[in-house]
């Protein structure tokens, strides 16, 4: 008996001093690069961490982290990240996670001729990667918040990149499951923002103007299904550059968005591999023409093929619409670059759009057959437009008597 207390007293004291060594943060720096090189070999690429300290099972804290991609290109690095852990269950392999904290991250994604660059992240951590010792933990998170981060993505085969400048995002998490690419938000807020697409030549340019199915702007499929709740934005950006059409000073570009002071409340977002949809409550934006939303609701609809907007209420300034638009075309890209591919529908039920917007929003309203160009008033339009092109659309509009006969 004496035996078997001692060799239990060395056992509990071994793991004392495991316990104290691990609270040296030379000792926890130690630990740290070796599960950085232990990474690396099942990533099967290279992965640096500078600084790490960790409370055990409580709280782990990681400054200067990067990741490269199985090309030996940089994808991820991250200035700091501070980890709250609420439980951690080693024999059911669960790790219940309070708060992630991100700062300066950038993620650097690309989408090449044959695969993309990120895909192995989500292979192995999702269990389907190569080596799947390490990698079939379930995963719960409580809130997440990340700030002055960039995240890019690059599809050079088509000729498109996204940039997404994050002032301050902030997610309160219901669900998270990588192995099914499931994401359930409560609740998020993003502000001072930017989120920029620019279309620029791509290596399949010849093929799109031939197949009027090629894209440039492709439909954005992650693969992932994302629910969100309620998404709150405030003070943020959004631009759109079509890098082969010259762009217009004056007027609503379409080519060339640039907006700013965009503020939006929406409510039961689906981002699924098929389509997206989303309830938008209210909103605001201003673009770099001048022309400002002062707010606008309706329910959005987006799939490969459609753009919806039902029960579009817009007001302006000096203009009122209540209106159902609808786009039906061959791409995403089609949509983007009009064309006889792009059909557009407009159900106009009610509204006053003051000559001021449509000088906007119609490049040469002006110029039109009786229209007076010092014209200056509000046009009541109530029925339907609908066809591929401006100057041939199928018109079932009626005018209220803000114009005279001559200027209708």
């Amino acid at each position: 008996m004496k035996v078997v207390g001692w060799i239990l007293l060395g056992i509990l004291l071994l793991l004392l001093l495991l316990w104290i060594a691990l609270k040296v943060p030379a000792v926890q720096n130690l630990v740290a690069q070796k599960l950085a090189k232990s990474l690396s070999k099942q990533l099967e690429t290279e992965v640096h961490v500078g600084k790490v300290s960790f409370s055990l099972f409580k709280s782990v804290e990681v400054q200067e982290f990067e990741g490269h991609d199985q090309a030996g290109d940089t994808l991820l690095t991250v200035g700091s990240l501070d980890i709250d852990i609420a439980s951690f269950d080693y024999w059911n392999r669960a790790i219940a996670l309070q708060d992630i904290v991100l700062e300066d991250v950038h993620f650097h994604m690309q989408e090449g001729e044959v695969e993309n660059n990120f895909n192995f992240l989500f292979d192995f951590f999702s269990g389907d990667g190569p080596d799947t010792s390490a990698s079939t933990w379930q995963l719960d998170l409580n809130k997440l918040k990340i700030t002055q981060s960039h995240l890019s993505y690059d599809n050079v085969v088509e000729g498109s990149k996204m940039d997404l400048y994050l002032g301050s995002f902030i997610a309160y998490v219901d669900a998270l499951d990588l192995s099914e690419k499931l994401l359930q938000l409560r609740q998020a807020a993003i502000s001072e923002s930017d989120l920029g697409f620019v279309r620029r030549e791509s290596l399949s340019e010849g093929s799109i103007a031939e197949n009027s199915t090629a894209q440039g702007f492709n439909f954005p499929n992650i693969g992932w299904k994302i629910d969100v709740h309620q998404l709150v934005l405030e003070d943020n950006g959004l631009s759109i550059d079509n890098e082969d059409i010259v762009r217009r000073e004056k007027y609503l570009d379409y080519q060339h968005l640039d907006l700013d002071d965009m503020g939006l409340f929406v409510e039961d977002i689906q981002f699924y591999p098929e389509y997206i949809s989303a309830d938008i409550t209210s909103g605001q934006l201003r673009d770099q023409s001048g022309f400002e939303v002062k707010g606008f609701s309706t329910q959005l609809f987006l799939n490969t093929d459609t753009l919806a907007l039902r029960d579009l209420d817009l007001n302006t300034t000096h203009s009122n619409l209540q209106a159902g638009i609808f786009f039906d075309f061959a791409s995403v890209d089609r949509l983007f670059n009009w064309g006889e591919a792009t059909q557009l529908y407009l159900a106009l039920s009610n509204g006053s759009v003051h000559t001021e917007d449509l000088n906007h929003l119609w490049p040469g309203f002006n110029e039109l057959p009786n229209v007076n160009s010092d014209l200056n008033a509000s046009i009541l339009m109530r029925g339907a437009l609908s066809g591929s092109k401006i100057d041939a659309f199928k018109s079932e509009l009626t005018f209220g008597n803000s114009l005279n006969p001559g200027q209708r």
